[in-house]
């Protein structure tokens, strides 16, 4: 009959066993890890200014190709902070796609900002820059792309409208470490990336 699932027997009342062995114990780390830890904790500068924060800052800055980059708590700080950098707040609008994490929006308004929301591309499930052109009013000041899933947005296009409406473009690259624009690191195309 179609569209009816027949279940034999669960485990736990004496059927089969569908895994033989159980689920790996989460977080998984080694002895590199371990010991990453331990030079942390030593050096008891556990914050964003300690050396191992400032080893890694400098090499992520590096893969990115970037020259500026500071580490802080997660994503949802960087997008604040970015937004609170380029005098964002009260009265502007940002646009967003809906298709986000909440942090995207979540940052917007926590500067006081207004979120709006520009629909995505069918393909690539990305913010769409012509829909994006159209949501444009002259109290618009940023837009955030969101390279979803590992790909990245069409920067181009959206450079390009943020250029002529003089734009500030924040990349939400938080799902796309290492995937690329045409050559270029997602996160290191717009005026400023947050991971």
């Amino acid at each position: 009959m179609k569209g009816v699932c027949y279940m034999g027997k669960l485990a736990i009342t004496g059927g089969s066993k569908l895994r033989a062995k159980g689920f790996p114990v989460w977080p998984v780390y080694g002895k590199e890890e371990a010991d990453g830890l331990q030079r942390v904790l030593e050096s008891r500068q556990w914050g964003t200014l300690g050396p191992e924060v400032k080893k890694f800052t400098e090499k992520f800055n590096k893969y990115l190709g970037v020259k500026y980059g500071v580490a802080v708590t997660n994503g949802t700080v960087t997008m604040e902070v970015l937004l609170r950098a380029m005098g964002i707040g009260y009265g502007d609008e940002v646009l967003v796609p809906p298709y986000t994490f909440v942090a995207t929006v979540s940052a917007v308004i926590t500067v006081g900002a207004t979120p709006v929301f520009v629909d995505i591309d069918e393909e690539t499930f990305n913010m769409d820059p012509e829909k994006m052109e159209v949501a444009i009013t002259p109290a618009t000041k940023a837009v955030i792309p969101v390279h979803i899933g590992g790909r990245s947005c069409d920067m181009d296009k959206i450079m390009a409208v943020a250029k002529k409406h003089n734009l500030m473009v924040i990349e939400d690259a938080a799902h796309a470490h290492g995937s690329e624009w045409k050559g270029q690191k997602s996160g290191s195309v717009g005026t400023a990336g947050s991971f």
